[in-house]
């Protein structure tokens, strides 16, 4: 009997044909691959989201101080001293920052908006860690005549523009609930 003629199962068998399935260390290593971009895919969703909410944070800051600015110069029945609710009134808020009556950050965090007779405040406050060392460095209204003056980071004045030494050194003060108050002219 020849190579080609052996009966399979006996001494002998024919070698040529192709087994059939996976070993299990073939299955644990694509189990292995296939874990690690689920991970991968998952973190940069992650960090996707985050930056997008940065990014809302900055406009929505940025918007809110045109539309206490356009309130001001438009309505002279405007207060000094808590003006948020006012500002709700005055249909002045973003929509997409109201939630039950009250003014909200990209976190959910509350903002609050106090005046006096030349200057406004907006206060944001419970941001992460890594929204606030950011949200710090936004220069809320631009600098200069009717722009930003000053900045606070959970109390502590640091001037305006802040640098992100002082955004960075402030931030870490009070761990996950940051806040950030802008000082700018009504003008």
């Amino acid at each position: 009997m020849t190579q080609d003629q052996a009966i399979p199962g006996q001494p002998g068998e024919a070698t040529t044909g192709k087994r059939k399935g996976f070993t299990l260390i073939e299955l644990a290593i694509a189990l292995a691959v296939i874990g690690g971009l689920i991970v991968t895919i998952i973190s940069m969703q992650g960090e996707t989201a985050g930056s997008g909410k940065l990014l809302n944070g900055k406009q929505e800051l940025n918007l809110l101080a045109e539309r206490v600015r356009q309130t001001y110069s438009t309505s002279s029945s405007m207060g000094n001293g808590d003006i948020t609710g006012e500002l709700l009134d005055y249909g002045s808020v973003p929509d997409r920052m109201v939630n039950n009556n009250a003014i909200q950050n990209a976190w959910g965090g509350p903002i609050a908006i106090t005046a006096d007779d030349t200057r406004f405040d907006i206060e944001t406050t419970n941001m992460p860690l890594d929204a606030c060392s950011q949200i710090a460095q936004v220069e809320v209204g631009g600098q200069g005549a009717g722009g930003l003056v000053d900045v606070a980071i959970n109390g502590r004045a640091v001037g305006a523009p802040v640098s992100v030494a002082d955004a960075g050194a402030e931030c870490d003060r009070e761990g996950p609930s940051n806040s950030v108050t802008f000082t700018l002219m009504k003008m």
